[in-house]
């Protein structure tokens, strides 16, 4: 079988190794040329731009620093500025500062709550914004309850926050003053007074043995708590030095709707204002200034 031979290449064909130095040139002008071509056919650059006036070119200047507003639009800052304002100034905020309205109205039950929590935690407990809804007002925002869209929540209002941080002030000074006086309390009888205020009232009685009967509310400790107080009570009133009456006092004072008389009589605060009222009067009215 005869031996298969390549072609034989082309006289006018040349391997890379024979070219010259010449050849080789001539292709890269070639090249460069092409590019050159192909560079024409480019769009042109874009023109530089126009020189501005001094006026058009002036920068604004950068807006000062403000605290209260960093702070109203942080996320986690605005909840603790808003829970450690007094509620006359919330109340002013809230009417004068549309950004602090807007927030406030998105947040409003969790600020609330806060706000109630923060100083009095257990009062806020006790006397949950559910069981007062003549404190609430219905959700700026328009939420539905319930999943009726025509009628918007209830959710707890600043009335509601001002009574409760009253009632734990009244409480606690209930037992300052008896404390002052040589009648120490348990530091959990606080609380049972405050369960009692929310006894007194309840206009039922159906209502108020439920609430008795219920170990989840009135635990044992919270009774003998309660016995202990009414004793020592009964040995404040009759005092012969810083008594106001008898024992019975004890008995017409806690049948009321509230606590504010017994702290009245217990601080003795309208005694010291009829005191202030007589000294006020009986003072000589200063001569006017001959001029």
């Amino acid at each position: 079988m005869a031996d298969e031979s390549w072609p034989a290449k082309g006289k006018s064909k040349r391997l890379a190794e024979n070219l010259g130095v010449d050849d080789r040139d001539e292709a890269s002008k070639s090249r460069a040329s092409g590019l050159i071509r192909a560079s024409d056919c480019s769009p042109p650059p874009p023109s530089p731009p126009k020189r501005r006036s001094d006026r058009e070119t002036s920068v604004r200047p950068n807006e000062r620093f403000n605290i209260y507003k960093a702070i109203l639009r942080h996320p986690n800052h605005f909840f603790q500025f808003a829970i450690r304002l007094p509620s006359a100034t919330v109340v002013d905020l809230y009417a004068i500062d549309k950004e602090f309205h807007y927030r406030f109205n998105n947040y409003s039950t969790s600020i609330v709550s806060d706000y109630a929590y923060y100083p009095a935690p257990h009062a806020a407990f006790i006397f949950s914004w559910i069981i007062f809804p003549e404190l609430c007002i219905s959700d700026p925002l328009l939420k539905s309850m319930d999943g009726r869209s025509l009628l918007a929540r209830d959710i707890p209002s600043l009335r509601w926050t001002k009574m409760v941080i009253y009632r734990d002030r009244v409480t606690r000074g209930i037992l300052t003053c008896l404390g002052l006086e040589g009648h120490r309390f348990h530091r959990g009888t606080h609380v049972t007074l405050m369960k009692f205020w929310l006894l007194m009232e309840m206009q039922i009685t159906a209502m108020r043995e439920a609430f008795l009967r219920d170990d989840k509310v009135w635990t044992d400790m919270d009774i003998v708590f309660f016995h202990l107080f009414l004793v020592k009570l009964d040995m404040r009133l009759p005092d012969p030095i810083l008594g106001n009456g008898m024992c019975e006092l004890s008995h017409m004072l806690l049948t009321q709707k509230s606590l504010s008389l017994l702290y009245k009589v217990v601080a003795m605060v309208q005694a010291l204002q009829d005191i202030n009222e007589i000294y006020e009067c009986e003072q000589p009215e200063e001569p006017e200034s001959m001029e």
